[in-house]
Parts: C-alpha cells; structure tokens; sequence
C-alpha cells in the first residue's frame, strides 16, 4: 500500500492554455474589426490664433460667392474655373510653398462643387495648410442685424 504525500496534493498546476486562447482570440477579433474602419476626410491644418506680430508665413484668402465668382485677396477671378484659379493664385505663391496659409471663405449659399474647385486650385499649386473659414451669425440687440464673428 502506498502513501501518498499531503505535501504533494496541495500543489496545483493551472492550466493557461485555455486563458491563452481566449486572448488570442480577442486579439484577433480586435485587429480585424479595426481594419475595417476606414475614416474618409481632407486632411486641413486650422490655424491658431495667437500673436500675429512673429508669424512669418504669408496668408492668401479665396473667397467664393453664392454665384460661384471667386476673389483672390479680394480681387474678383474672371472666369470661375480650375484653371482661372490657379492663375490667379500663381503670381502670389513663390518658392518655399509650405510658409503660405490658405484661407478659403465660401458663402452658405454658395455650392460644394465651388469650394472643391478652390482646395483642388491649392492643392495643384503645392499649397498644403488650407483651411476653411466659417462664421457664427448672432443678433446684435442694439441694431437688430445679423452681425458675423
């Protein structure tokens, strides 16, 4: 008749075979789900406000109208085209092309196909910080008028 030891049973091995199977699993199940969310967007650099006496690079402003007519700081574009754009934005960008800001201002009213026309001018010209400008309608109480901020 053999003894056995008390010693000997208070030992216990665990097993982690199975607890390693479940997290490969969640691993699996995680990096699949994740590679099937796809996030669509133009990448923009928004500026900041701060300091305007050491910014070094210079800001070119395109706005569009509710009729679709472009303005290039201000001045009207004569044809309202791709090509026209980027023509008119020509003369103002010289080399290093990465210090120009680009602030494309659209009218609410004015059509997405006109605000694609003038980040795809920038874009063609090697203009890479664009950013889009919008503006928060409020009543101002004194006059009763739709002021812009």
């Amino acid at each position: 008749m053999t003894v056995r030891s008390r010693r000997r049973a208070k030992f216990s091995i665990v097993d982690l075979t199975p607890l390693i199977d479940v997290v490969f699993l969640l691993l699996i199940f995680f990096m699949v789900s994740h590679s099937t969310l796809d996030t669509y967007g133009i990448d923009i650099t928004l500026p900041e406000a701060g300091g305007g006496a050491g910014m070094d690079a210079a800001a070119i402003t395109v706005a569009v109208n509710a009729a679709g007519t472009y303005f290039v700081n201000g001045e009207a574009v004569t044809a309202a085209s791709s090509s026209a754009l980027v023509s008119a934005l020509q003369p103002l960008v010289v080399a290093p092309r990465s210090r120009y800001t680009v602030t494309v201002v659209a009218d609410a009213d004015s059509s997405h196909q006109s605000v694609v026309t003038a980040l795809d001018a920038c874009a063609q010209l090697g203009l890479t910080q664009v950013s889009l400008a919008t503006a928060v309608a409020t009543e101002d109480l004194s006059i009763g008028s739709k002021v812009l901020r």
